[in-house]
């Protein structure tokens, strides 16, 4: 927004530097490299529960923290999901 206003009407804002700190800068995919659809290593969000909950217990890592975790996580992005869709 700010780049937009001072283009139009000169340089009044300042335009904020993106701070991303080093250990998010990269979204994890199922298969723990960087998520890209053109990895195949997606999540669908807006897909069918059974599949969304299926990639979900498959990701690696959330299988070795047990069960109760990977239903934890499993709940939260289903829940994310259907608000995100209007379903909740």
């Amino acid at each position: 927004m700010a780049i937009k206003f001072n283009e139009a009407y000169g340089e009044t804002f300042m335009v904020p530097e993106p701070v991303i700190r080093d250990e998010v800068a990269l979204v994890p995919g199922l298969d723990g490299q960087k998520m890209s659809k053109s990895y195949g290593n997606t999540i669908e969000i807006f897909g069918d529960e059974a599949v969304l909950r299926k990639k979900i217990m498959s990701i690696e890592g959330v299988l070795r923290d047990g069960a109760a975790r990977a239903h934890a996580v499993a709940s939260v992005v289903l829940k994310r999901a259907r608000k995100a869709s209007g379903l909740e």
